[in-house]
């Protein structure tokens, strides 16, 4: 497949999820399609991308521009979202690929996508799309990771950082882990989390660390100290003496339902 616009080449397309060559440039890509919507050319969207492109972090793609005027498909229902382009796989073709990763390469992978969650919630930016599509891995050899495809969302053009949004986030951190470790891709329509479907043994504080990211209710979710501050997270590095005092909220009275796990 090859196509051709007035400045992106298209090398591969995945869904809504493109990654192309810029011409003027000559460098790689990857562009998200948003469908166009009012609030696409909203004034809180243009802050927003300003305070995109100021991101800059080791586990943040670089984010360049909104360009609503790209003919990719000759379509005017679009937007698209531009990023640099690093690595060369998804996260969810990485563990498709593998099967399923060990809980000690999972917990690597995490520790640094809560980094990065935690630079955008920093910012101000919610990220919206958390998914295994939405992580790069820019190393795979050392098992390094990226975010992308982030903060060109409804919710966030129209209210900025929503804390709804920061919840759905980090949801979606435990359900990227639960990906990871059991290659089940939990979507958020159903929001099922079974213990039992668990087909390789896990250790406590990596089960709890799931349950607190996938609580029912958004308010009683881990926030992004405690869960950096986590046993599952500090296992084995030298933070473990240093962690912040953060009391830990329970996450024994899960009941693993449908009712009861959905963002």
């Amino acid at each position: 497949m090859e196509k051709h616009t007035s400045r992106y080449k298209v090398i591969s397309e995945n869904g809504s999820i493109l990654r192309a060559l810029d011409t003027t440039t000559q460098t790689q890509v990857l562009i998200q399609k948003h469908f166009r919507r009012p609030f696409l050319t909203s004034a809180k969207l243009k802050t927003l991308i300003t305070i995109l492109k100021t991101i800059r972090h080791k586990r943040i793609l670089p984010f360049i521009c909104l360009d609503e005027n790209c003919a990719i498909d000759d379509s005017k229902v679009y937007g698209y979202a531009v990023y640099e382009c690093r690595g060369t796989q998804s996260l969810q073709s990485y563990v498709e690929g593998k099967g399923k990763l060990s809980e000690s390469e999972g917990r690597h992978i995490i520790r640094q996508l809560v980094a990065g969650y935690e630079e955008l919630s920093r910012c101000c930016v919610v990220h919206g799309n958390v998914d295994p599509q939405s992580v790069i891995m820019v190393n795979e050899k050392k098992a390094e990771v990226a975010l992308w495809n982030y903060g060109i969302v409804d919710e966030q053009a129209e209210s900025g950082c929503a804390v709804l949004g920061v919840q759905n986030d980090i949801w979606g951190i435990g359900a990227l882990l639960n990906f990871m470790l059991n290659g089940v891709l939990i979507k958020k329509e159903s929001g099922l989390f079974d213990e039992a479907s668990m087909t390789q043994s896990i250790s406590f504080h990596c089960l709890e660390f799931m349950k607190g990211c996938m609580e029912r209710k958004p308010q009683m979710r881990f926030t992004f100290e405690e869960m950096a501050a986590h046993p599952f997270i500090l296992y084995n590095t030298v933070k473990k003496a240093k962690a912040p005092n953060v009391s830990f909220k329970s996450t024994t009275k899960f009941a693993y339902s449908i009712s009861n796990l959905s963002p």
